[in-house]
């Protein structure tokens, strides 16, 4: 095997380190910057890799033995091998790189056993995930990242049925147990209302339906402290607000949550799943029904409707905000932005697109550790 010598110089995308070898830049993972590694590397798309370090000739003073034994192989984590400090340098250094300035608190997580929901490919008797450069899929009998309860049913379910089924499987943890669903390969992964599956889950006072078929937020530990972070940044403001506008609303999380601040809330959402689901939770917690204006709309599409309203609430996919919202958000008159991202690229991008709004004040909360993912909670204010 001819194995080459990489100066690792910096931190690069997607969990990736920048190394130098002959004067060539090199994506490497399973590194630190400052190393001096020896490695296998190839070319994929015109670019080249490393992803099979053989030989370490300078050790990173952060460098620890990974908690998982398939971490060299899996592509879910991409830090395991560094200590958790130094997972947060990296990911405070990107998002101070990209926003200008340090955020106000890096919100930590527990940085295993913290996922709430799992999604894992099964096919030809096995059931796991595929590493980072490679489509070939790795047998996993237990994800150091899930909690207890999914870690079992991985083991007695999707373990137990592998030989007999050929797709992916979704799994949530709801206040009772494990609610899944599983997609054959090549059928469609729409779900109808009447055959939906979900579960209940309770938040402080606030009680939530979950489903396999609808988004809701991974990290079991931090959750509910991001919820109450968002209230505060609501609160703190002097002047007191009667209305809102969430984009994206999905099951209600949100909403339903900061919805005693509020005389009326408007939610933008286009999964019927998720509407489906923040009705009934609107049933279960006894909240007066017309404080809610729910409407479905592809906002991705479409733009929404001309508001009025005083807050405007954001929670979009990795994809960011869409040519329309950032529109429509020039044309409105919000007094306040409250914008969480789990993107912080996209985020960066859309916000340098707000004509009336920068950036008050933002947070890191490590919704996804050990990956090179986490999410930005931020105030956007009127400049």
């Amino acid at each position: 095997m001819n194995l080459k010598k990489m100066k690792i110089k910096d931190i690069n995308k997607r969990g990736f380190f920048k190394g130098i070898s002959d004067e060539r830049n090199i994506n490497v993972l399973y590194t630190d910057v400052g190393e001096i590694v020896k490695g296998r590397i190839f070319t994929k798309k015109g670019k080249l890799y490393c992803d099979d370090i053989k030989e370490i000739i300078q050790k990173s003073k952060h460098r620890i033995k990974p908690e998982c034994k398939y971490y060299y192989r899996c592509g879910g984590c991409c830090y395991q091998h560094l200590t958790y400090e130094r997972e947060k340098q990296i990911k405070t250094k990107k998002a101070k790189d990209l926003l200008g300035g340090l955020p106000e608190a890096f919100e930590f997580s527990k940085i295993y056993n913290y996922r709430n929901s799992l999604e894992f490919d099964v096919t030809k008797n096995k059931a796991g995930m595929h590493p980072r450069m490679s489509p070939f899929l790795i047998n996993i009998n237990k994800c150091e990242l899930m909690t207890d309860e999914i870690n079992q049913h991985l083991k007695d379910a999707i373990q137990e049925n592998k030989k007999e089924f050929d797709g992916e499987v979704r799994v949530v943890l709801d206040d009772n147990g494990i609610v899944s669903r599983w997609y054959p390969k090549y059928e469609s992964k729409e779900t109808s209302i009447a055959n939906l599956k979900y579960g209940k889950k309770k938040l402080n006072s606030k009680v939530f339906y979950i489903s396999p078929d609808t988004f809701f937020q991974a990290n079991e530990y931090l959750y509910p402290r991001w919820l109450e972070k968002i209230k505060f940044l609501i609160q703190e403001e002097k002047d007191r607000f009667n209305s809102a506008l969430e984009l994206f609303s999905g099951v209600g999380t949100i909403s339903f949550y900061v919805e005693e601040l509020f005389k009326k809330i408007r939610m933008v959402e286009n999964n019927e799943n998720s509407l489906f689901l923040a009705y009934k939770a609107i049933e279960k917690m006894g909240l007066e029904k017309d404080k809610f204006d729910i409407i479905k709309k592809d906002l991705f599409q479409e733009s929404p409707s001309e508001s009025d309203l005083d807050v405007l609430i954001l929670n979009p996919p990795r994809a960011g905000l869409s040519k329309k919202i950032i529109k429509f958000i020039n044309k409105s008159s919000f007094k306040f932005i409250i914008y969480s991202s789990c993107n912080y690229k996209t985020f960066a991008r859309d916000i340098k697109k707000l004509e009336q709004y920068e950036l008050d004040k933002y947070y890191i909360y490590d919704m996804f550790p050990r990956t090179y993912h986490f999410e930005i909670l931020s105030k956007l204010k009127k400049e």
